[in-house]
């Protein structure tokens, strides 16, 4: 089956946006100057020629009315004003927060394609054409990959050719209909975008957190988008060139924060440079310093009713070969995928909170998921060359002949049609019979049915349907196979009578020709039906009538043999699961159900594919929140960058991560003592001795009180007596029989360890699921357990200071401050690491905990106490999160590294 059909399936999902939205569609502003800024503007560095003249605006302005829920017929007339309204509004731009985090995403994609950032006037790359804008060259990673090939990259932005795509600005860019921007980066000696070559993340010395990537700077410094420009730098007097920008203006960070900074902030300077080692002060750290969009499209909850009658058939092409119907929101509404929905949820979320962040997520298609009530797609089967779908954005590719869908509610017009507006031919609205319709490609058409359902054709093919729209499709093969097919979820019909399979099968090659020997009966199949439930008794179901009944049975056995071959090959590959791994019983029981369950046989001229309902399914949807998590983590992750942090960790992930139940230990002594201890002793005033890990004084939080009190607390940690309890090392700290230990702090100024500091955790004014606490490095950098300090960052190299991390691409093993696990990536830049590493500590709190008189050592858990023990909750301010609970802290043997799949 061609891979176009689910393309098109895909396309229909994600770029025709269903819902409301409330952002506002702002009016065009006035047509904005098109000459260079004049001399008393801010310095902006400029290619050597003026912008040309840009044509006045021609879209009107204003908010769009509310769709009419009249279909075609009575009140068509409005929803026909309503889409050509649509269709002359600017393309929305969203808030300014969502457009500069669009911006800030796409320039992370760029370089973990390119392994560099664009140029200021190029791609980036040695030697390549320069003349165009860094925005042009960021066009693919954000979605405008038809724009971008319409350019003529060896030539200047101002050629007769380039200049004609000004007016054709983006949105994430801004509404100026002359195509003039205020979105700017920084250049010039010290920052960090010049001509020619592109800079790396990983040359962002400071931190991509102290790095200023780009901002939005005042009116008069508006350029056409496309000119290589930037603000030129100048450390005496940064803010100048930002223009009038009034108290303050928004920068994004390098990771990827928007914050209001004030215009005259005396580190301004520093946040431009990305190479000058200077610490930003603590109140640009302030989290009231970042701005979050706060317009979200509405999300309708609770929907109306479903509409439970099928679609009809009309608007069926005569020559339909191959029906897929998708029951979207019953899919969505089923207690399994509700349930697997819930798994993803954030804390104090529920199923409907995760599918409107899901529908308002930045720079994502304005779609409501669970308001789609069915997807219908028909095929002719006749695939070909033809049409390619991503170069001609809207057209329906061969074989493709209708896509209908409906809706809950209704569409928001504005969003659907803004899609294909970023083709090469603007969408043009003609009334076809009374029908409004949108031609949205060269050759393909949308026909409103109402305001809840579209039908889309090729144009010549959707008026042939419209004028024969009052009379069902009958006497088509495929339509009665799918009306006698079961109410499913999802269901599949094909009339194959008058297509040779086996020829198909040789256009497939080894596969399709291992098909047509060993299963001749189904090279001469009528009709064919597919159909998927997953709530239903039987999920799955394939029926194939053939032409010579006298082959199901033979057809049938030869199946069998196929799926037995299955289910051998799986469970070999499932016994190469570790025994650690936690989800490996499940993965084998579902295999084993799966393959008992699934079975072929013979009936008459009938070949069927039964799959009965598996008692395991029940058991997979608390398991599809985190993979999908993680899986996002690990697509979204910006290179050199850790994987952002799980938001809750599972029971699974808490208890087998080996560092869990330390960093239990440590939050469990900040809440009992009101801060940390040093990397060399207790951190209490009348401690002196500084020759003792703070893992030692961590022993009473880990149900270890016996062995801490077997220690000489005023002797080395090699005396004569404390060596001999070195082979006493606590399994959570390592198996090693010598008493080495991979769990380390790392030690840096201003950082939460650093050589003498003393910390507490409810200091930190940084948010401390960005901050680590905990890192296992690599095996060369094992070092005796009681033995004090850290290791040392070093800035030169990163490698020197972690060592090499069992798992190249998983990375190192890592615990945020707030107990949260996640993996360090294995060529982390320094400056990343630094981000991770420094924290601004609240002064007034620090002087009240190291005063004279200030109460220390508030105490420690009961003899064999745990970090449980201290539930529910720490002292207010302790840092100690409400009900940590760590199973494992004294579990007599430490999981192996193999245990990790727990948290992939």
């Amino acid at each position: 089956m061609s891979h176009k059909i689910v393309w098109a399936l895909l396309a229909s999902l994600c770029l025709h946006g269903c819902g409301n939205s409330s952002e506002s569609v702002a009016p065009p502003p006035p047509p904005a100057a098109s000459a260079p800024p004049n001399s008393s503007a801010p310095a902006v560095a400029t290619a050597p020629a003026g912008a040309p003249t840009m044509p006045p605006p021609g879209a009107p302005s204003g908010p769009i009315p509310s769709p009419s829920a009249s279909p075609s017929g009575a009140g068509a007339n409005s929803l026909s004003e309503q889409i050509k309204a649509a269709i002359a509004a600017p393309r929305p731009t969203g808030g300014t927060v969502d457009r500069m985090k669009r911006i800030g995403d796409a320039l992370f994609q760029f370089e973990l394609a390119n392994k560099h950032l664009p140029a200021l006037d190029a791609s980036g790359q040695p030697n390549s054409p320069q003349g165009l804008s860094w925005r042009v060259y960021l066009l693919p990673q954000l979605g405008e990959t038809l724009l971008f090939q319409q350019f003529k990259l060896n030539e200047p932005w101002d050629s007769p050719h380039n200049s004609q795509l000004i007016e054709r600005m983006p949105p994430v860019y801004g509404s100026n209909p002359a195509g003039m921007t205020r979105i700017h980066v920084f250049t010039g000696p010290g920052a960090p975008f010049q001509n020619g070559i592109g800079p790396k993340l990983r040359e962002f010395e400071d931190g991509l957190g102290n790095s200023l990537m780009l901002v939005e700077a005042a009116e008069s410094t508006e350029t056409p988008w496309t000119q290589p420009t930037g603000l030129i730098f100048n450390p005496e007097n940064a803010a100048a060139a930002l223009g009038d920008i009034g108290n303050d203006f928004l920068g994004l960070t390098g990771d990827n924060k928007i914050k209001r900074i004030p215009a005259n902030a005396s580190y301004l300077s520093n946040l431009i440079t990305n190479k000058d080692h200077q610490l930003i002060p603590g109140e640009f750290h302030d989290e009231k310093l970042i701005v979050r969009e706060t317009g979200k499209r509405n999300f309708v909850d609770p929907l109306p009713p479903a509409n439970t009658s099928k679609l009809d058939w009309k608007y069926t092409p005569a020559d339909t070969k191959m029906i897929l119907s998708i029951q979207t929101r019953k899919i969505i509404e089923s207690p399994f995928v509700q349930s697997s929905i819930k798994s993803a949820a954030r804390p104090g979320e529920n199923v409907n909170d995760v599918l409107r962040r899901a529908s308002s997520a930045p720079g994502g298609a304005d779609v409501q998921m669970n308001a789609i009530e069915e997807i219908r797609m028909t095929s002719d089967l006749n695939f070909g060359g033809g049409m390619d779908f991503l170069q001609h954005r809207g057209e329906l590719p061969d074989g493709l002949t209708t896509v209908r869908m409906r809706s809950s509610i209704p569409f928001d017009l504005v969003y659907l049609l803004d899609e294909f507006k970023k083709g090469a031919t603007p969408p043009q609205f003609e009334e076809i019979q009374g029908v409004p319709t949108v031609l949205i490609a060269p050759l393909t058409s949308m026909a409103f049915l109402s305001d809840r359902e579209y039908v889309i054709a090729r144009t010549a093919t959707l008026k042939d349907l419209i004028a024969k729209r009052e009379s069902e499709t009958t006497g088509v093969a495929a339509i009665t196979a799918h009306q006698g097919a079961p109410d499913r979820t999802i269901t599949l019909t094909a009339d194959l009578s008058g297509i040779d399979l086996n020829a198909r099968m040789t256009e497939m090659g080894p596969a399709g020709g291992m098909v047509k020997n060993f299963l001749p009966g189904l090279m001469q199949t009528n009709t064919m039906q597919l159909v998927v439930d997953l709530m239903a008794p039987q999920t799955l179901e394939l029926i194939a009538t053939i032409r010579d009944a006298s082959q199901s049975g033979s057809t049938a056995t030869a199946l069998n043999g196929f799926i037995a071959q299955g289910k051998q090959a799986a469970l070999a590959q499932m016994s190469q699961l570790p025994a650690s791994n936690p989800t490996a019983s499940l993965q084998k029981k579902f295999t084993e159900e799966f393959f008992a369950s699934l079975n072929a046989s013979g009936e008459g001229d009938r070949v069927l594919v039964r799959l009965n309902r598996l008692p395991s399914m029940d058991e997979l949807p608390p398991l599809v929140g985190p993979a999908v998590e993680l899986a996002n983590r690990r697509q979204m992750s910006r290179p050199g960058a850790p994987l952002a942090p799980i938001d809750e960790p599972s029971e699974i992930e808490f208890a087998e991560n080996p560092l869990m139940p330390v960093a239990a230990g440590l939050i469990a002594y900040n809440a009992a003592n009101g801060y940390l201890p040093k990397p060399n002793n207790s951190g209490e005033r009348t401690d002196k001795n500084t020759s003792l890990s703070w893992r030692v004084h961590l022993l009473p939080f880990i149900g270890e009180a016996d062995l801490y009190a077997q220690f000489k607390m005023d002797e080395r940690w090699d005396s004569k007596h404390n060596k001999t309890l070195i082979e006493e090392m606590p399994a959570i700290f390592g198996d090693s029989p010598e008493g080495k230990t991979r769990v380390h702090v790392i030690l840096l100024r201003n950082a939460i360890f650093s050589n003498n500091a003393l910390v507490s955790l409810a200091a930190i004014k940084d948010p401390l699921d960005e901050r680590l606490l905990l890192i296992e490095a690599g095996e060369e950098k094992s070092d005796f357990w009681t033995k004090p300090g850290g290791l040392l960052f070093d800035q030169k190299d990163v490698k020197k200071c972690l060592g090499t991390p069992d798992d190249p691409e998983l990375g190192y093993l890592a615990v945020h401050a707030d107990a949260t696990p996640f993996f360090i990536p294995a060529e982390i830049a320094a400056g990343e690491l630094t981000d991770l590493l420094q924290v601004t500590l609240d002064k007034d709190a620090m002087k009240k905990l190291t005063a004279p008189g200030a109460p220390r050592g508030a105490g420690a858990p009961p003899s064999g106490g745990r970090p449980g023990d201290l539930q529910p909750a720490g002292p207010p301010g302790s840092g100690m999160p409400s009900g940590l609970m760590v199973p494992g802290a004294n579990s007599g043997s430490r999981p192996a590294p193999s245990m990790r799949p727990a948290l992939q």
